[in-house]
């Protein structure tokens, strides 16, 4: 129970630095996307902001597994580089039991990511607009 919560401490402070640093990078760059919609516009700043926040919490189904997975993976190999996978090894611990830790986050995230992305109404529609701005113009006109 100790290496477990150990585990999971070293994998998820890295996703949570990450996960900080996509939502700040998506933030700036919706807010200075709206904040220029809205000078040509003459819209209140306060609406824009309201959006960009809007828009930030629709990501947040993409930004959220993007960050445990890039966090697992910095906080394994720190662990890796300090040869403390080695040392677990060695003291008994399969690498069933060293990993289920990331196993069970993962698990979880990728639940919660696709009961948001069915709930919001995104989970197949997103992908079929992402097909369709891949189309050629010549091949929608031929169906």
């Amino acid at each position: 129970m100790l290496i477990e919560r150990y585990l999971a401490r070293a994998m998820l402070r890295p996703a949570w630095g990450v996960l900080l640093f996509l939502v700040a990078v998506v933030a700036v760059f919706y807010s200075a996307r709206l904040l220029g919609q809205a000078a040509t516009e003459n819209l209140p700043v306060e609406s824009v902001l309201a959006m960009a926040a809007l828009r930030l919490l629709l990501y947040l189904d993409v930004l959220i597994p993007v960050a445990v997975l890039l966090g697992g993976v910095i906080g394994l190999s720190r662990i890796h580089q300090a040869n403390e996978l080695t040392a677990l090894h060695a003291a008994g611990l399969s690498r069933f039991q060293m990993f289920r830790t990331l196993g069970f986050w993962l698990l979880g995230v990728v639940c919660w990511s696709r009961r948001c992305q069915w709930r919001s109404g995104l989970g197949g529609m997103a992908f079929f607009m992402t097909l369709r701005r891949s189309w050629p113009n010549n091949w929608t006109s031929r169906v």
